[in-house]
């Protein structure tokens, strides 16, 4: 039996998803991953995660065991993570879930590199990282560097950056990427000198509710064309954008639903809140847009029951998305920004700007859902969470038998 112990935000006891207070793509990734891992892999998981509440609790999560031993935002954390790993060396592969803001802020960045190198070059254990963000250089303008709140030097920051997916690569066994794009940046452009494997976000065949039972559960109108905004609520997935969209439309063509909880990154900025409060007080003005905020995991059928057409309008490149995936497995139809380019079906696209998504639901509602829908299913198809968690079954005894 191969016994993997995990890194990662990950759903708190009772959730599938993340819990409204502890808001990561990571969280439901994983759970995602970990759930359709075949039987017969010989595979055998443990989720070391973050502490949710007052104190530290293990429990058990579709037969995965789930120990909560570090705390967001502590700079103990990777202490935390050594001493528990130390305790338990039947865990011969630590494959950590990587995202910047995972253990806090800009500052622990260094530790997680440094834990990762204790755990390779001091215990000796087998070290896979899965990147899931991947940003060119080029990319990192002022102008992005605004977008997400930071507010080093450009140039500074690009230093930094390229030094950092360096080191992760230096620190790692195996660096796994989403896309191979971001395969490719990472080889190309970081010269990182891990072994760089391709494993995609997968998707799952989910049923949604019944129409009218999901309609009334949310109170939306019976009959009529329901558009819904699915993710977390921030400016760089395209919101205000999607409002003026809304707003070039005729009165009566349906309802917009925005839902989604708070990004745990900059959710306490002052940025962030006086956007957020001029976005919920625009929108609430409109009457036909209906703002519903954080929406739990028993909730998700009903939610997309009740949908007609899924946008993700986003305006930040986006090769990947977890809620791209998630829509898509329920088979709803869906529409996204031209930011998708190369992940979605060109007829889903439409260019980041409001006249051109306006423009684009109406072609929507003109007798070409089924064309969205069509897409949408092939998509779910071909990116099953089995197949990704066979690829990396392979990676993880390819690991045990290389020196």
């Amino acid at each position: 039996m191969i016994e993997v112990a995990h890194i990662s935000v990950f759903p708190a006891k009772g959730f599938l998803h993340s819990s409204e207070g502890d808001i990561s793509a990571l969280a439901g990734y994983l759970n995602s991953l970990l759930a359709d891992f075949p039987l017969e892999s010989g595979v055998n998981h443990t989720v070391l995660t973050n502490i949710k509440g007052d104190g530290a609790c293990q429990f058990e999560l579709n037969d995965i065991k789930v120990i909560e031993c570090w705390r967001r935002g502590s700079l103990s954390f990777f202490l935390d993570l050594i001493r528990v790993i130390h305790q338990n060396p039947r865990w011969k592969i630590i494959h950590l879930q990587h995202e910047f803001n995972q253990f806090g802020g800009v500052l622990v960045l260094p530790l997680t590199l440094f834990m990762l190198a204790c755990l390779r070059v001091v215990m000796g254990r087998k070290v896979v990282v899965t990147v899931h963000e991947v940003l060119r250089l080029e990319m990192l303008t002022r102008g992005f560097l605004d977008s997400v709140l930071v507010k080093y030097p450009v140039m500074i920051t690009r230093l930094v950056v390229f030094v950092y997916y360096f080191l992760l690569g230096c620190c790692a066994n195996v660096l796994i990427a989403q896309d191979e794009v971001f395969a490719g940046t990472l080889k190309d452009q970081y010269k990182v000198p891990a072994n760089v494997r391709v494993i995609r976000i997968g998707t799952s065949i989910t049923e949604p509710a019944d129409r009218s039972i999901s309609r009334s559960r949310w109170q939306l109108p019976e009959t009529g064309r329901v558009i819904l905004f699915f993710g977390t609520i921030d400016w760089r997935k395209g919101i205000d954008g999607l409002l003026d969209a809304w707003l070039l439309l005729p009165e009566n063509f349906g309802t917009l639903v925005l839902a989604g909880g708070t990004p745990t990154r900059v959710a306490g900025t002052a940025e962030y809140r006086s956007w957020r409060k001029s976005m919920e007080s625009r929108a609430l003005s409109i009457p036909s847009v209906h703002f519903i905020g954080f929406v739990e995991d028993r909730d998700l059928a009903t939610l997309f029951g009740a949908t007609d057409v899924i946008v993700l309008p986003y305006i930040v490149p986006q090769r990947v998305s977890a809620v791209f995936n998630q829509a898509a497995s329920f088979g709803k139809p869906l529409l996204a920004s031209s930011v998708f380019e190369g992940q979605a079906d060109p007829c889903m696209l439409f260019n980041a700007d409001p006249k051109a998504l306006a423009d684009k639901l109406v072609w929507a509602f003109d007798g070409n859902l089924h064309l969205l829908e069509a897409a949408s299913l092939v998509f779910r198809e071909n990116h099953s969470w089995r197949s990704s968690a066979f690829q990396l079954s392979s990676i993880y005894r390819q690991l045990l038998v290389t020196k």
